[in-house]
């Protein structure tokens, strides 16, 4: 087999993968036309949808758009013999801006996120290939950028400004519950898809003697909870960094805010107990209401795994 035709053979398994990618981001793109949400195998691409700017649809836009360029280009160099070089250079540009800018999205899964998105770590494999089977030094080009940009983020500490200085827990809140003279102020972190936050939820149907304030880790569009008006302006970013930075990885979790400082309750059952001693009666002095609350993980969903 000529080198050639190697290069053909090449180009062709290329022109195959930008196809099966693009199959892949369509899906993506009817999934959340569909659903509102993208299919992953694991949470960690809910996770990391939520950390972005960008919306989700958005996003697979461009991605489309850009393995849609990638695919023409392969096969405009596969079909053609004139002008094939100056392709074949555009395309391998193209390829390593793309590597540079997936160095960025690894790098701030790792670092940031803490969680791995399986969706986005497939569309990376799958530029990642196809520039390694352009040839061996485009490989070792490409591998060096990615590198390059994953220790040059690990240097950095991201934590520092993880969360801005002019925004605090209110910043995340999506609705407050108050009944009359409340003597607490709790926030209460959690996803509107966890069973366990459900139960919680549900716990605090009625009226107590404490004023809740709601944090979700995703925007809310339905109403959780009857008599509470949903605030129109909320990041529900603050609430997952606010977990990431104390290395709270569960939901749900219960923050009770007080001159003092903030005591933080973990799990279903916790929070459950802590309101029925604090919000439904008599207060219990702090030792009394904490004897049971911290020894368990009981009743909590994983931030990066689904919950059942």
């Amino acid at each position: 087999m000529t080198l050639k035709s190697n290069s053909n053979l090449a180009i062709k398994f290329a022109f195959i993968i930008s196809i099966l990618s693009i199959l892949l981001i369509g899906f993506q793109l009817f999934s959340i036309s569909k659903t509102g949400e993208i299919y992953c195998l694991n949470q960690g691409c809910k996770v990391v949808e939520k950390l972005t700017n960008i919306p989700s649809n958005a996003f697979n836009a461009i991605g489309l758009s850009f393995f849609i360029v990638l695919a023409t280009l392969l096969f405009v160099i596969k079909r053609q013999t004139k002008g094939r070089k100056i392709f074949l250079f555009i395309l391998k540009c193209i390829l390593l801006s793309s590597l540079a800018a997936e160095s960025v999205f690894i790098s701030y899964q790792l670092f940031v996120a803490k969680t791995f998105c399986s969706y986005c770590l497939t569309i990376f494999s799958s530029i990642f290939i196809i520039n390694m089977l352009l040839d061996f030094k485009q490989f070792i080009t490409g591998t060096g950028i990615v590198m390059a940009g994953i220790i040059a983020s690990s240097l950095l500490n991201y934590e520092a400004g993880m969360l801005p200085t002019d925004q605090n827990l209110d910043s995340g809140t999506y609705a407050v519950k108050t009944c009359s003279d409340p003597s607490k102020t709790l926030y209460l972190i959690f996803s509107k898809d966890c069973s366990h936050c459900k139960k919680v939820l549900n716990a605090l149907t009625g009226c107590n003697q404490c004023e809740f304030h709601f944090n979700p880790i995703e925007k809310i569009d339905e109403i959780i909870l009857p008599g509470i008006t949903p605030e129109k302006y909320y990041d529900p970013h603050i609430n997952i960094m606010t977990l990431k930075l104390l290395g709270i990885n569960e939901i749900p979790v219960l923050i009770d805010k007080s001159e003092g400082g903030m005591l933080f309750i973990k799990g279903e059952k916790n929070i459950i107990s802590y309101i029925e001693q604090h919000c439904f009666g008599p207060f219990p002095t702090l030792k009394e209401g904490l004897n049971n609350e911290f020894q368990l993980n009981d009743g909590v969903c994983s931030l990066e795994e689904e919950c059942e």
